[in-house]
């Protein structure tokens, strides 16, 4: 605890001294271990963003792109089956058909 003896005396005593140095040295230790958190919590953040965005310059495709590309593929994909199914049910009538006119 800090104890200044006189209000007018600008002296305090050695113990008082020592104490705030002691509290000093205990909030820089502090500050140091907010400041490596933080290193850490910024360090981590870049890796998310490199993940989610991408980084073009090192040539690394993000989840967003991978995204897009797979919606894409996707709808085609659709497209190219239901042509598919559209295609073997005419290919399913005119056989009918077809069958059908050389009975008759």
């Amino acid at each position: 605890m800090i104890r200044i003896e006189n209000r007018n005396s600008k002296a305090m005593s050695e113990s008082d001294l020592s104490y705030i140095k002691h509290l000093l040295i205990q909030l820089s230790e502090k500050q140091d271990s907010m400041n490596d958190r933080l290193n850490d919590i910024d360090t981590h953040l870049t890796k998310i963003s490199t993940t989610v965005v991408g980084d073009k310059e090192f040539g690394h495709v993000g989840l967003v792109k991978q995204v897009e590309k797979l919606n894409k593929y996707v709808e085609n994909d659709k497209l190219r089956n239901a042509s598919i199914v559209g295609g073997i049910g005419v290919i399913g009538i005119l056989w009918t058909l077809f069958l059908k006119l050389i009975k008759f």
